[in-house]
């Protein structure tokens, strides 16, 4: 979604762009975890033993679909599923402590493939690190909460995200 951004209008691949996005928002949302709203590690083992609801993948598909939204590129519809994401990322994966601060939880940190990395779900859910505040996350956490305040109609947490936004920034002088 971010790359809409920089290609102008006339490139020729723009369109080939937007429609991926839109694919992909429509496969995305059927994978999307009905009680909670978020996306679990392994996408299409969703409830297998070992798979766990992830957070940077909740974060960046909460936003590439808000923004999606905003910017006309995919369908009114996925703002539901944005919002329905960002409300489970904000019951599951924010600690708040008690110093003021919050975290992050539940990124994988360190998934990834080739070097004997084998790409299996055995791989994916028993021998990734999990960790807190990991950048994977944090920034899509940032962006998405950008997004959900940027059209406040879309979800009516504005007293939530006044608190979280400037914690999570001062948590993290340049996450970027």
């Amino acid at each position: 979604v971010d790359v809409l951004d920089f290609l102008p209008v006339e490139h020729s691949g723009r369109d080939s762009v937007i429609v991926i996005l839109q694919r992909l928002a429509e496969a995305m949302s059927d994978y999307q975890d009905d009680a909670s709203g978020l996306w679990w590690q392994v996408i299409d083992k969703g409830g297998v033993e070992g798979n766990y609801l992830e957070s940077s993948v909740s974060c960046m598909l909460a936003y590439a679909l808000a923004k999606g939204v905003r910017k006309n590129y995919i369908d009114a519809v996925y703002r539901d599923v944005a919002v329905k994401a960002y409300q489970g990322i904000l019951e599951q994966f924010i600690l708040e402590k008690s110093n003021g601060t919050i975290d992050l939880i539940q990124t994988c940190c360190t998934a990834g493939l080739g070097n004997g990395r084998d790409g299996s779900y055995e791989y994916y859910v028993y021998e990734t690190s999990i960790c807190v505040n990991d950048g994977k996350g944090v920034g899509p956490f940032i962006l998405a909460s950008l997004e959900m305040e940027r059209e406040s109609t879309a979800v009516d947490m504005s007293s939530r995200l006044n608190e979280i936004i400037p914690i999570s920034l001062t948590c993290y002088p340049n996450p970027f």
